[in-house]
């Protein structure tokens, strides 16, 4: 017997009978299609519901490449409206390329046979109804229904993401190009292996290393340091696995030799994902600041240099002028008493005191010479025939155990400049020679030709053509700190009492005013050699010696002479030997004196003979103007103790006037007086 159960609640109730068995069977089919079409109709509804609200567009076709259905972000996203893409090939929405390619790419997908996903995370390019093409990423997937295959597109536009990338490009390149500008280059490092474990090209030129080299332990980073910074950088990177702040300026051998100026600073920052404590670090190149620096602080200590020359040379001019004054009242006095004296004993007492005030004039010479205060008296020389006409005088000088020899190239170019300097430069050089070798050696004088071209240029000698003096010895040589210093003003090795240092200065000074240039080279036990560099001159021979006067004085025969001096001793010195030598003499204190009489009494006067600077407030050449101007027959000569006052003098020195240095000779100034009259 069958027995049927009828669904009630949770349980089946049997029901007997056979004729209600085909109802139930009825009743339970209707019950089961309801609830499957109610089912697929929530489904239905939850699909389109998800459709209609994406974001992405999203578009389904069936194996033909033909548009099946769409979402509305597609209509949004390419312009067109369902009716226009539904039942279309999807190549309605690739550009030209794609499009072409799509149908036969489908095709040979469809041929293999394989079910697969056929694309995840492609970029690609659409294209919108208006023509207009933008990036998109596309995912592509493969379903079937009702036993065809179909797939299914989802398209997310990336145009704003592209415009953020492209934004952020932009800005990286320019923050790159500012890095690189301002010679800043970033790197990270790692606290527990000491590797800089990433860096840029930036950092690699600093260093001199391949453009494609990206990272480098520490052993080869402190290889690359300079040695005396090495162990600074060494203590510094110690410090920063500590924990230390890391900051370090250093130096760096590039692999051609050059060195760069770095200066490194990091921080550390929080440990990644890996667990790894990395120091974010910059790194500055200072090169050129330093060389600029170096540069600012030669030019400052040249500048100093020169300031403190100046002042000294500021120092000795006036300190020469007034010993000038006094030296010419010593002199003065001196060959006036000599006139006098008769007794052979008293005549040698005076010239030893004569000797020593022309040892005087000498050092006051150096000492404007040192202080480029001294007027230079060039003319054409020739150093073979000077060195020649020294030679007995530079033997007497040396002593007996010292061999002085000379090597003089023949055909010797001219040069200009002062011959008493060039005489007082050699004197100053072998002396300096003979001090160096206490027990005995060699000194060698040398002359030669020396051009100075692109191949063998020193920026302290321009190009051209120079003579050459050497003077080598073979003394005890100097240390490097005390050679650095040879040429410095009042510096001198020698004991108290044997040396003034102004002998080289003094060479160096003259040689600087002719246009030539002064070098030293020494070594410790083995000698020093001088060399003086003067121009060449190539036109004509050497200049004549001037011819020598008589040995007879020239004296007047009572010409007026006014005689314009401020210096009482210097006035009185000056008449008396006017007065010696035959002249009629008028007195004038001041230049505005001296005008005074010249206004009242230029028909008695026949000469001026006139100091440069006076009280007052007119100068020598300021007399010398107004005398020109207003008795051009009056004749003028000036004096000085310090010819730089002739360049401050508030009146333009006039050319055709004399200029007689203190101090003078009895002889030397008659002969300048009896020049000037004409006589």
């Amino acid at each position: 017997m069958i027995v049927w159960y009828r669904r009630s609640g949770e349980s089946r109730q049997p029901i007997a009978g056979q004729k209600l068995r085909r109802t139930d069977r009825l009743e339970q089919l209707l019950v089961d299609t309801k609830s499957e079409i109610s089912e697929k109709e929530f489904r239905t509804a939850k699909l389109e519901a998800i459709l209609n609200t994406a974001v992405a567009a999203i578009v389904t076709i069936d194996r033909e490449g033909v548009i099946d259905s769409i979402n509305p972000a597609t209509s949004e996203l390419f312009g067109y409206l369902a009716s226009e893409l539904i039942g279309h090939n999807v190549k309605i929405l690739m550009p030209g390329p794609f499009a072409e390619e799509h149908d036969g790419y489908l095709a040979a997908y469809l041929r293999s046979g394989v079910k697969k996903i056929i694309g995840i995370g492609r970029e690609v390019t659409g294209r919108r109804k208006d023509g207009s093409t933008f990036p998109l990423h596309l995912a592509v997937s493969e379903f079937e229904a009702n036993g065809a295959r179909h797939f299914a597109g989802v398209i997310t536009d990336l145009t704003a993401r592209k415009r953020i990338e492209d934004s952020l490009r932009i800005a990286q390149d320019r923050l790159q190009e500012t890095l690189d500008l301002s010679g800043i280059a970033l790197w990270r490092w790692n606290r527990e292996t000491g590797r800089i474990i990433e860096f840029e090209s930036p950092y690699a030129r600093m260093l001199g290393l391949a453009s494609q080299a990206k990272t480098l332990d520490t052993p080869s980073f402190l290889a690359m340091v300079h040695p005396e910074d090495r162990e600074l950088v060494a203590a510094a990177i110690s410090a920063a696995r500590e924990g230390q702040a890391y900051l370090v300026e250093y130096r760096v051998v590039l692999p051609d030799g050059a060195e760069r100026w770095l200066l490194d600073k990091g921080w550390f920052l929080s440990a990644d994902s890996a667990g790894q404590e990395l120091m974010l670090g910059a790194t500055i190149d200072l090169t050129s600041q330093r060389i600029a620096e170096q540069a600012l602080e030669v030019s400052e200590r040249k500048l100093f240099e020169a300031q403190k020359l100046e002042a000294i040379g500021q120092l000795a001019g006036g300190i020469a002028h007034d010993f000038n004054n006094l030296l010419t009242v010593i002199l003065g006095n001196q060959e006036l008493l000599a006139m006098r004296l008769t007794d052979e004993k008293d005549l040698a007492l005076l010239k030893r005191s004569q000797d020593a005030t022309e040892m005087g004039a000498r050092l006051t010479e150096r000492l404007l010479t040192f202080a480029r205060r001294r007027q230079l008296e060039p003319s054409k020389i020739n150093l073979n025939a000077q060195i020649s006409e020294m030679i007995e005088l530079l033997r007497r000088s040396i002593g007996e155990d010292i061999t002085l020899t000379t090597n003089l190239a023949p055909q010797l170019a001219s040069v200009r400049t002062d011959a008493s300097e060039v005489e007082n430069a050699i004197l100053n050089l072998v002396i300096n020679a003979r001090d160096a070798m206490p027990n005995g050696g060699t000194i060698t004088i040398e002359t030669d030709e020396h051009s100075v071209d692109d191949d063998n240029a020193d920026s302290r000698l321009p190009r051209g053509d120079y003579v050459r003096l050497s003077v080598t010895d073979t003394g005890v040589g100097m240390p490097p700190k005390v050679l650095s210093r040879a040429f410095e003003p009042f510096f001198t090795t020698k004991q108290s009492g044997r040396g003034t240092g102004l002998g080289l200065s003094t060479v160096h000074g003259f040689v600087q005013q002719s246009g030539g240039l002064v070098t030293a080279y020494s070594e410790v036990g083995r000698g020093t050699i001088v060399n003086i560099y003067l121009p060449r001159l190539d036109e004509g021979p050497p200049d004549e010696a001037p011819v020598g006067f008589s040995l007879s004085v020239p004296t007047g025969s009572g010409q007026t002479i006014l005689l314009v001096e401020d210096n009482p001793d210097v006035r009185d010195v000056a008449r008396k030997r006017l007065d010696d030598l035959g002249y009629s003499v008028i007195e004038a204190e001041t230049g505005p004196d001296a005008i005074e009489m010249l206004k009242a009494r230029a028909s008695e006067i026949d000469a001026v003979f006139s100091d440069v600077v006076m009280p007052g407030g007119l100068s020598g050449y300021d007399v010398a103007h107004w005398v020109l101007a207003n008795a051009p027959s009056v004749k003028v000569l000036l004096t000085s103790g310090y010819p730089d006052e002739v360049a401050r003098a508030k009146a333009a020195p006039l050319p055709s006037v004399r200029l007689l240095r203190k101090p003078y000779g009895r002889a030397e100034f008659a002969r300048a007086i009896w020049q000037l009259l004409g006589s």
